[in-house]
């Protein structure tokens, strides 16, 4: 099974993908998607739907997790 993990950020959304057989766990692949500071927030939210739909599609993912906001610095962002 493969299984796409998140960990979120407008700014640089960190994504990796794990293949999980049995205890067995091995990594497949992992990158960023980064959004540009000074674009709209629509614009923000719009390229990381497109980056992780191209992981998604690239990897045929069924599976996700994203980690859990633990602290929170700036509320409007979270």
């Amino acid at each position: 099974m493969l299984i796409l993990g998140l960990d979120p950020s407008l700014s640089s959304t960190g994504w990796g993908v794990i293949r999980a057989e049995g205890a067995r766990i091995s990594h497949v692949a992992n990158g960023q998607i980064k959004t540009d500071p000074a674009a709209p927030m629509a614009l923000r939210l719009a390229a990381l739907q497109t980056g992780l739909a191209e992981v998604i599609a690239a990897h045929a993912l069924t599976r996700a997790a994203a980690e859990e906001i633990f602290l929170n610095k700036n509320p409007q962002s979270t």
